[in-house]
């Protein structure tokens, strides 16, 4: 899993936007919680997916926060960064897997995925991904599941390439007060185990 220092190079191969390359930062560092709450606010800031910014950041921070307070939460934050002129990293996406209690196997739990505009569509959502994904298996999750809404068709894409299935589709009313269609998706790792 990645290098000495938790991250996982890979050269850009599409769409660069910059001779920088994008690595996966998985260390914890001050401060990233309030990261995982800033990118979704900035990443959202179109109304992307039917989410408005404001409704969903307010979302996002209470369950970052939820996160933060207990205890005995686990889970590994994936962080996509690139360097720029003079050595600054920049921030541009970010994921998280985290260990859910359910039943007599562990099981894990995609969340907070998102990247910024300029880096959409280069494969840095997907790395992401592949980042909680490689956790997952190395924590010996049973499952992995995630929630989703419609209108993100480049993050369905990337679940279903790695084997998710949608379990449920239901019309709900979200934080925005907009009904929408929140999709619950799940991947089995270890179908044999105990």
């Amino acid at each position: 899993m990645g290098d000495a220092h938790g991250l996982y190079p890979a050269p850009m191969t599409q769409k660069p936007f910059d001779s920088a390359p994008i690595t996966i930062r998985a260390t914890r560092q001050p401060g990233d919680f309030g990261l995982v709450i800033w990118l979704h606010g900035v990443g959202y800031a179109k109304g992307v997916g039917g989410h408005d910014a404001s409704g969903f950041e307010g979302y996002v921070a209470q369950t970052v926060a939820d996160f933060a307070m207990n205890q005995d939460a686990q889970g590994t934050l994936f962080f996509a960064e690139k360097r720029g002129a003079g050595g600054a990293v920049e921030t541009v996406g970010c994921a998280a897997i985290i260990q859910r209690h359910g039943g007599s196997k562990p099981r894990g739990q995609i969340r907070w995925v998102i990247t910024l505009e300029d880096v959409r569509g280069q494969g840095v959502g997907g790395r992401l991904i592949d980042a909680c994904m490689e956790e997952a298996r190395r924590a010996r999750y049973h499952d992995v599941f995630l929630e989703t809404t419609s209108g993100l068709d480049a993050s369905m894409a990337i679940y279903r390439k790695l084997g998710f299935e949608v379990l449920s589709e239901e019309r709900r009313q979200l934080w925005n007060g907009q009904y929408q269609d929140l999709i619950e998706m799940l991947v089995v790792l270890n179908s044999d185990d105990a």
